[in-house]
């Protein structure tokens, strides 16, 4: 790790022995690391790029209101692609497909194996799989619903949510860093749909207090 190392290795003195789930924890704060470090090159290159813009057009503007969502979709994405796909793996360009893996292999039939989950030793487990697939793509609902405003725009964000959430768990299965899992997918675009309506109510509420 580049820029938490002495945290995680605080989190692991106080916790690794009292956390069952502690390697969750390790996974979150690796992805940490290197989102901060991904986030600091696409600043830097940002600024680089406005900095030459403003030279050629000395009135341009940058449009905080866009630049902020785009850098929160920029750290949202590569946080969660670590925390899914990529996972450990620093050479991210370094991974390879599993050999003899295919869609076969990918769990088609839903709710199965959440249901076997809910009766299971581990409530943690259930739970974890359920909000955390929900709650990780909220913010893809509510960041897409800025950038696709408009007509038709709560189907395109759904649409666009679940081909992400394949394509997820398409990666976790062919690399080997994870299951492909219907019910992931399902979980996921609740995330988006509750995204999307959360965004549409604070614009509405933000519309309805202007025009008073």
């Amino acid at each position: 790790m580049i820029f938490l190392g002495p945290l995680y290795h605080l989190l692991a003195y106080l916790l690794a022995d009292r956390v069952n789930h502690f390697p969750l924890i390790r996974l979150l704060v690796f992805s940490l690391d290197k989102t901060i470090l991904y986030t600091l090159i696409f600043l830097a290159i940002s600024a680089l790029i406005a900095h030459v813009k403003k030279r050629h057009q000395p009135k341009w503007q940058v449009d905080r209101s866009k630049y902020g969502h785009v850098l929160a979709l920029f750290v949202y994405l590569v946080l969660l692609l670590h925390l899914t796909v990529l996972r450990y793996d620093w050479q991210w360009w370094r991974l390879s497909l599993v050999p003899g893996v295919t869609l076969r292999d990918f769990h088609w039939l839903p709710l199965v194996d959440t249901i076997k989950l809910a009766y299971g030793d581990s409530s943690f487990s259930y739970w974890y799989n359920f909000f955390g697939n929900v709650l990780w793509f909220v913010p893809f609902g509510w960041l897409l619903a800025y950038f696709f405003r408009g007509q038709r725009s709560f189907f395109r964000v759904l649409l666009m949510g679940m081909a992400f959430s394949f394509m997820i768990e398409c990666g976790q299965l062919f690399l080997g860093t994870g299951l492909g899992h219907i019910d992931d997918v399902i979980f996921n675009s609740m995330g988006v749909v509750i995204g999307h309506f959360a965004y549409d109510f604070k614009h509405f509420f933000l519309m309805k207090h202007e025009s008073r």
